[in-house]
This record gives C-alpha cells, sequence and structure tokens, in this order.
C-alpha cells in the first residue's frame, strides 16, 4: 500500500522523538514489511519471526444500531530487545533501517500538530482494517506472530514506558 505524498517523513531526531525507538517502536502499515524485507534482502520466514512482534494495536470506538463498540485493531511492531530498545536499532543509537522504517516511525514524530498526528494514525488504522477484511499480506503476518506467541507488551505499557523515559531528565 502506497503512503498518502501529503504525508511526508518526517525527520526530527531529538530525544523527544527518538525515544520511541528506545520504549516503543513504531506500528508497521501495510506494505511496510515488503519494504522491510526488501531493503534488508531476507524474504525468510526466520525474518518476520525475529524481528517483529504482533501488536493489540490501536483502539477504534464504532458504533453499531446505536451501540457504541470498542475494537482492537491488530498490528505489528518491530521487536525489542531486552532494555526496550527496537532491533534495528544499532549500538550508536541511528536505525539501521531508515530509508525503509515503519509508518509509525517514519511519519509519526513528536512535533506534528495534534490534528496531523491524528490524521496520519486514522490512515494507518484505517489501511490495517482494510488489510485485515481482505486477509491481506500484513494480516496474515500479524496472525502468525500471534500464533506462535510473538506479541508486544500492551500498547498501553509501551506507551507508559515512553513516557517514563520522557519524563526522565
Amino acid at each position: 500500500m502506497n503512503i498518502p505524498s501529503d504525508m511526508p517523513r518526517t525527520s526530527c531526531d531529538c530525544k523527544a522523538c527518538t525515544v520511541g525507538c528506545k520504549t516503543m517502536p513504531g506500528c508497521l502499515a501495510p506494505g511496510d514489511l515488503e519494504r522491510i524485507r526488501d531493503f534488508v534482502g531476507d524474504q525468510t520466514p526466520e525474518f518476520l519471526l525475529n524481528n517483529f512482534v504482533s501488536s493489540d494495536g490501536a483502539k477504534v470506538a464504532k458504533v453499531i444500531n446505536g451501540v457504541q463498540y470498542v475494537i482492537s485493531v491488530p498490528s505489528i511492531v518491530p521487536a525489542q530487545k531486552a532494555d526496550g530498545r527496537c532491533v534495528f536499532l544499532d549500538d550508536h543509537d541511528r536505525c539501521k533501517i531508515h530509508p525503509v522504517s515503519p509508518f509509525g516511525c517514519s511519519r509519526c514524530d513528536t512535533h506534528l500538530p495534534e490534528a496531523e498526528g491524528d490524521r496520519r494514525v486514522r490512515w494507518c488504522v484505517t489501511a490495517q482494517i482494510k488489510d485485515h477484511r481482505q486477509n491481506g499480506a500484513f494480516s496474515q503476518a500479524c496472525k502468525l506472530l500471534a500464533a506462535v506467541g510473538l506479541l508486544a507488551a500492551p500498547l498501553t505499557e509501551r506507551k507508559a514506558a515512553m513516557q517514563k523515559e520522557l519524563n526522565r531528565d
């Protein structure tokens, strides 16, 4: 899936923007996994299993027949090392896949105005929902990761770790 042209990459590498690399790697949009695999040059199932996990993802409110439901939209995020750092972060705090980094890393930095950040997240979640409905490659990878028990910590925990790190210093 192509990312809309009106959602250019963000490029900030300040502490507030890079703390996610150390506590809460960004989510993938459909198409990200293929771009990352092509960039790394590894199409094996082991690449998926060694570098990504399924995430409980975004919570979406939906009203059906006047009743509001909240559903989770499963996602994929880069795996984290024992210290919480993204598996793609090198020893010098540089992203090894920066040119093809996931949507949540490359399109959503902490300096975006709230309305723009919300618009980008809505696009990503909508793309994920569409892929899940079509049982696309993103959905299949997400299901495989979950089936073998490769699960990210709950989103609330990852957000709390990020906030704690932001409040440090």
